[in-house]
């Protein structure tokens, strides 16, 4: 995906960025839940929807956007995360 396209989907998912690691266009948006029991739930919400992709696609920011629907009540720390 190039990074035109990319910067035009993340105009659809609030809270999330695009980075570069190594050359390779990527998606991010960090959390901080409130403890650790709280991460590992939070992690398998994320996991039950996320699937293997090579590279950024339109898929990624369909999943952000998914991620950003899930009922995270319970899970994260009061205080926001820097994005």
């Amino acid at each position: 995906m190039s990074e035109d396209s990319a910067k035009r989907l993340l105009e659809q998912v609030n809270g999330w960025e695009l980075t570069t690691e190594d050359g390779i266009l990527k998606l991010h948006r960090a959390w901080k839940v409130k403890n650790f029991v709280k991460g590992l739930e939070f992690f398998q919400l994320v996991a039950a929807i996320a699937e293997g992709e090579e590279g950024l696609t339109e898929n990624d920011f369909i999943l952000a956007a998914k991620i950003n629907h899930l009922n995270l009540e319970g899970l994260l720390s009061k205080k926001k995360a820097n994005v």
